[in-house]
């Protein structure tokens, strides 16, 4: 309170400068030197309005204010400012949805950017200035169920942050020990035992899938548990659950007969692929998930997910419960940071059921899926870690199981190895993108992920994306301790995803470097990105690539880019990619596209 009086006292003496009816500095005035600095947030946006005429008087004088001290920081003696972030925020609007959340909040700060511009008087200052306009959405609401107007002109709002040099390395300084923090604790964690002993997965794999199997190992009960886990859902159901079709009942069908990709099979070390790779659908049927009281004859034994901590981050959306503010018709199990759910059921069963195949080919294909559906992998989400750890664990299960080397003594030993291996795997393929990894923890605002390679989403969409605003340096700006960083939900997810590549050293000590095939590492190191877009186009009935930085490339003249050079959309035209071009420096036809749209 006492510096917010400083500052009110300090820049009196410039804004009695100032005409109250006017919004322009006059003149070259006088500044006092070094203002004491503070964030400051104009708040009460009109309604779907980005125009500042709209916020109350006192919030404009704040703008003004700000105008001031940034000005004064210009001054002999001063430390200058480097540095203005204005971050945007609007109330929720579920008619309009994220898109025009993230967009009516960025012009939000565009527009008070602009008036700080213009009230600074000075476009050689400005100009030295670098000015950020950072979309916040409705990620981070000051009033959490707004229901009247008051409470709703609070969300939508602009926080203004200036930074001096010394400022903005401090704040380096604060996310490198966030960064130094989140390593610590996931080297603790890696070291941690872990085991599915006491979990329902456990039980109920022993009891609904093993009985009959672990009281007499022999190939005929072998292969009765192997089939009845890898069997299919093909009963043509789909129940409704909350009033809506059953998501995972109603896709079956697809999932059953899942076709590949032509192109996929065109890739050295995917030639063995066969049509069609059908998933174990049969392990999601309602009867398996389901309690009750649903109204339904669920299985005595129900499983909704695998409940283990050898998976990462939370079970957060509970299918049977109506209260539930999931989007029913979407995908259940990358809403809400849902990291344990119920697709990885049949993820699992899906490595068991095709256990018999060699532990390289498997592990291709888990990880080609992923870079194929690219769902939040390119953000390190915890979905499809969790996706490869199940499958990879199901295919060791499956494994033991065809050579009658599980058994009752041994049970809930061989899944936790099968886990810990599973770990191991993914833990070393994510240490190839450490780096990146790093970049992501430090960056602000994190990246977009990108679905399917066809639709962006941006991090203020805090339903769909795993590391959505604020970022860690955006709470650091907003005035957040060092305590309350590190005790953030957002840290704790990065804890865990950090973990797995900790933990593969851990494992490695013991059993020897984890393998990975030439083609995985062509798929973790993006030399395969093209192919991979072209696959997720043609699924999608042919609809033609978003714009990318592939055609930035292009434009700027960079050693990068696409071969063609911009042209409109045409259909027939061919591509190539320069980093994935072989060493004959020939387009070979895996790379052919029918749609140019890079531009």
């Amino acid at each position: 309170m006492r510096a917010e009086q400083e500052f009110d006292r300090s820049v009196s003496v410039v804004l009695r400068r100032v005409a109250a009816e006017t919004e322009d500095f006059a003149g070259e005035a006088e500044f006092p030197a070094c203002l004491p600095f503070a964030s400051q947030t104009a708040s009460g946006f009109g309604p779907y309005s980005n125009a500042i005429s709209t916020l109350p008087a006192a919030d404009l004088q704040k703008i003004r204010k700000m105008a001031a001290a940034i000005r004064g920081s210009f001054q002999p003696g001063c430390e200058r400012v480097v540095t203005v972030r204005l971050v945007g925020h609007s109330d929720r609007d579920k008619r309009r949805g994220f898109a025009y959340e993230r967009k009516i909040s960025g012009e939000r700060a565009a527009q008070v950017r602009d008036a700080l511009i213009r009230f600074i008087n000075s476009p050689a200052l400005s100009a030295q200035i670098q000015w950020e306009v950072v979309p916040g959405g409705s990620t981070q609401l000051v009033v959490e169920n707004a229901s009247v107007e008051p409470q709703k002109r609070r969300n939508r709002r602009v926080q203004m942050f200036p930074r001096t040099a010394s400022a903005q390395a401090a704040l380096d300084q604060q996310v490198e020990s966030v960064l130094r923090t989140i390593q610590q604790r996931a080297q603790a964690a890696a070291a941690r035992p872990r085991s599915v002993a006491g979990s329902n997965f456990a039980r109920v794999i022993d009891r609904r899938y093993l009985a009959t199997y672990l009281a007499n190992p022999n190939q005929a009960n072998a292969k009765a548990a192997l089939d009845a886990i890898g069997a299919q859902n093909k009963t043509g159901l789909v129940r409704q659950v909350c009033g809506v079709p059953d998501t995972w009942e109603a896709s079956a069908p697809s999932f059953n007969g899942s076709a590949f990709p032509p192109l996929l099979k065109l890739i050295p070390g995917f030639e063995w692929l066969p049509d069609n790779f059908g998933a174990a659908t049969d392990i999601l049927r309602l009867e398996n998930r389901c309690r009750a009281p649903f109204p339904l004859n669920c299985s005595p034994d129900p499983m909704s997910h695998i409940d283990v901590d050898f998976l990462i981050g939370r079970y957060t959306i509970d299918w049977f419960d109506c209260k539930t503010k999931v989007e029913r018709k979407q995908d259940p199990d990358l809403q809400f940071d849902n990291s344990k759910n119920e697709s990885q059921l049949m993820h699992w069963a899906t490595g068991v059921r095709f256990s018999g195949l060699s532990r390289d080919r498997l592990r291709e294909l888990f990880l080609g899926y992923e870079k194929f559906h690219l769902e939040q992998w390119d953000v390190f989400g915890p979905d499809p870690l969790n996706d490869m750890i199940a499958e990879d664990a199901g295919r060791h299960m499956g494994k033991q199981i065809r050579n009658l080397r599980m058994n009752r003594s041994n049970l809930i030993a061989t899944l936790d190895a099968g886990f810990r291996q599973a770990r191991a795997w993914v833990g070393a393929l994510l240490r190839l993108r450490r780096q990146e990894l790093d970049q992501q923890i430090r960056s602000d605002p994190p990246p977009s992920l990108h679905w399917h390679w066809t639709a962006e989403v941006p991090p203020t969409n805090y339903q769909y994306h795993p590391f959505s605003a604020p970022a860690i340096r955006q709470m650091f700006a907003s005035g957040w301790s060092m305590q309350a960083v590190l005790d953030s939900p957002l840290v704790n997810r990065y804890v865990e995803v950090y973990t797995l590549p900790l933990e593969t050293a851990i494992w490695e000590k013991t059993n020897g470097p984890v393998p990975v095939s030439s083609l995985q590492l062509q798929m973790v190191s993006g030399a395969l990105d093209a192919a991979f877009k072209q696959m997720a186009y043609n699924e999608q009935n042919g609809k033609p690539p978003l714009p990318s930085r592939e055609a930035e490339y292009e434009a700027e003249g960079e050693g990068e880019g696409w071969l063609q050079g911009c042209t409109p959309c045409i259909r027939g035209q061919k591509f190539c990619h320069k980093s994935i071009v072989p060493d004959d420096g020939k387009c070979h036809p895996l790379w052919f596209d029918t749609w140019v749209c890079y531009c």
